[in-house]
């Protein structure tokens, strides 16, 4: 299957983040450039992965990243768009179990794993403990940057369950609180930590 992307959505809502020059030059240089409708070829491919729990089969331009396909294709808007860069961290979602910036991965990348986002956190109705503590510490203000905090969090727990707050501080420090809401953040996660060693699930 291929799919005629119109070139000003392929850059201003598709948000690749591949320059136009390359795009250009590459198009004309492999065919892809229909001149007639102003358009690229863009060839899909098909992926399956678990998302937050359940089973999804998706046919997709290859170039798309994971972000975007989140939050347009399954409406998965707590997954935020921040920077685009991969420095802010507030696209940062589970990949087995492991935090991955959203926004510099194309979906392909998940091919065959599990994804988790921040809405898949929750089982039974209920918060986990990451969330939980972030809302107990109050640590957050306007609250953008709060879903990629906990999913950062939760992937720290996952690999280390007893962190010191030292190992908590560098473990978050690439993800950037625009509030300055740090020592709250941090605070919450010991307390999510020493839940997590009292057998609580995450």
């Amino acid at each position: 299957m291929i799919f005629y992307i119109d070139r000003k959505d392929y850059f201003y809502q598709r948000y690749t983040f591949i320059s136009p020059y390359t795009i250009v030059n590459e198009g004309f240089e492999q065919g892809n450039y229909n001149k007639q409708h102003n358009t690229f070829l863009a060839m899909s491919e098909t992926i399956s992965f678990k998302l937050n729990g359940e089973e999804k089969t998706l046919t997709l331009e290859a170039e798309r990243t994971l972000l975007w396909v989140l939050r347009t294709d399954f409406g998965l808007t707590g997954t935020k768009y921040g920077c685009g860069l991969g420095f802010c961290g507030s696209c940062t979602v589970l990949i087995n179990n492991k935090p991955v910036r959203s926004c510099q991965v194309t979906a392909d990348f998940a091919d065959g794993k599990e994804i988790i986002t921040i809405e898949g956190l929750a089982k039974s109705g209920s918060l986990n403990p990451v969330q939980k503590a972030f809302i107990d510490h109050e640590a957050l203000q306007c609250g953008f940057c709060t879903p990629g905090m906990i999913m950062n969090a939760t992937g720290l727990l996952h690999k280390n369950p007893e962190p010191s707050r030292t190992e908590i501080i560098e473990a978050m420090e690439e993800n950037l609180c625009r509030c300055g809401s740090y020592n709250k953040i941090v605070d919450a996660i010991e307390t999510a930590a020493a839940t997590v060693k009292g057998g609580a699930a995450l």
